[in-house]
């Protein structure tokens, strides 16, 4: 979870998760509106959100190029096949759409708007074009080389500078203990009292993570980063038990029937008994398989 490409990752799915959520819940009032509900409700429910996800689309802009230029810089086959990038090349463009097909002996995508050089922005330091294989390439020269699998250090830039987004998010997190302090009162004398273990436990947990980071250790700053969050979680619901909802639901009254929870956990259970294995076969194959990009990796 702790990569290079977490930095990238976390800062293009957070405004995305705000956009699908915002949009898809504006959707619904939308529907509303348009069937001539056109109360206080139904105007404010679709505002609100609306006004959430297009303030939160602008910031993809910046975080897709990001994404796209590590994608570029340490995986450019994989962007090339994300891009629908049959054949290795300069200047090549960015295609909207399209449909893959085979013209003639070789394959390549049909029928889309094509940008031209729009691929070939987010180049490799070495390459004109994300989508040249650099595992063929000089590893002095132009390829980053990735660890031998069982090493723990990873190439791109220093510690700190990779450390820094979670430090900000952490600053961020510290800042928002000042909102239930206002707006709920009795949530963060519950957190500031009986759950307080385990927003220290959360604290300790989040500060360990970083240090772990900023010293390449990331097995272990996997390992702290799962107690920081689970703690947080256990804390908000031991902060306001027995309420979900202060002051109008219960954890009881929130319960579903004995015979749909005893459904749910049965479904859970067989979707585990095939996600499970898949999942550690995908895994296994990935951590031993020798395929073409890792085959210039250091051997053990």
């Amino acid at each position: 979870m702790l990569n290079p490409a977490s930095p990238p990752q976390t800062v293009h799915m957070i405004p995305a998760a705000f956009m699908v959520a915002s949009f898809l819940t504006a959707s619904v009032h939308a529907v509303a509106l348009l069937r001539g509900c056109r109360d206080h409700y139904h105007r404010a429910g679709f505002a609100i959100p609306f006004v959430l996800g297009a303030v939160a689309a602008p910031f993809q802009i910046p975080a897709g190029d990001w994404a796209a230029r590590f994608l570029a810089d340490y995986r450019p086959a994989k962007l090339a096949a994300i891009e629908g990038v049959y054949r290795t090349g300069s200047h090549i463009p960015l295609t909207v759409g399209g449909v893959a097909g085979k013209n003639g002996l070789e394959y390549d995508l049909e029928y889309g708007l094509e940008v031209p050089d729009g691929l070939s922005l987010p180049r490799h330091p070495c390459s004109s074009s994300p989508c040249s294989p650099a595992p063929t390439s000089p590893p002095s020269t132009c390829a980053r080389t990735w660890p031998a699998r069982g090493t723990r250090s990873w190439p791109g830039p220093s510690p700190g500078g990779r450390s820094s987004p979670v430090s900000t998010s952490g600053a961020v997190a510290l800042a928002g203990t000042a909102v239930p302090h206002a707006d709920a009162p009795e949530l963060f004398h519950g957190l500031t009292h009986r759950a307080l273990p385990l927003v220290v436990l959360s604290a300790v947990s989040g500060v360990a993570g970083l240090g772990l980071l900023a010293t390449r250790r990331y097995l272990a700053a996997r390992a702290a980063a799962a107690p920081a969050v689970a703690a947080i979680l256990w804390s908000w619901g031991v902060a306001q038990y027995p309420a979900m909802l202060v002051g109008s639901l219960t954890v009881a009254r929130s319960a579903s029937q004995p015979a749909v929870l005893s459904a749910c956990l049965i479904a859970r259970a067989c979707g585990a008994l095939l996600l499970v294995p898949a999942l550690w076969l995908l895994y296994a194959t990935f951590q031993r398989a020798e395929t073409p990009w890792n085959s210039h990796r250091q051997p053990r």
